[in-house]
């Protein structure tokens, strides 16, 4: 996604570290090209987030323009998934999520948007036995069976999580 209007909501974000060895200012990418690489990968990744504490990230699709999110901090870890809200697509469009993908989102355990957060979400426990497996699996999942999208070619934005989370209201689509 190049429109910096549908940028996910903690894009505000420090998009660095202070540690002078931290993974994240090396730049991680997503270089896999089958299935099971993406979710290694993925998991290995949100492993290397979950043991730095302070961490968020956003893995963009390259053709159907969809992105999943996560975020690592003191108050624990959440994932999204883009909705029809922030991608600006109108209820009843022809475009985006139809009933059927929402149906497969709930089946994965996301919650429906709400008034407070605009993209369907999920709450882990960054203390359960392997979440980074668990997030990998419901994000990679997402992605190829929710969204469409195939493995290759995601784009993967991390950064550094240093101050209070507070989300950017999405705008009411057509203001």
């Amino acid at each position: 996604m190049t429109d910096e209007s549908v940028r996910p909501p903690w894009h505000y974000l420090s998009m660095s570290c202070k540690q002078k060895n931290c993974f994240i200012n090396k730049g991680p990418e997503l270089v896999a090209d089958t299935t099971v690489a993406l979710f290694d990968e993925v998991r290995d990744f949100i492993d290397q987030c979950l043991d730095h504490r302070e961490c968020f990230f956003i893995i963009e699709a390259p053709e159907p323009g969809a992105y999943v999110q996560g975020l690592i901090n003191h108050e624990g870890f959440e994932i999204e998934a883009v909705s029809n809200t922030s991608l600006g697509i109108p209820a009843g469009s022809d475009f985006g999520l139809d009933a059927a993908d929402h149906a497969l989102l709930e089946s994965l355990g996301w919650s429906a948007p709400d008034n407070d957060i605009p993209n369907w979400f999920r709450y882990l426990d960054a203390y359960a036995h392997q979440p980074a497996a668990l997030a990998s699996e419901i994000l990679v999942r997402t992605l190829l069976e929710v969204y469409g999208a195939e493995p290759g070619g995601f784009k993967l934005i991390t950064g550094h999580c240093t101050e209070g989370i507070v989300r950017k209201p999405v705008p009411a689509v057509g203001s």
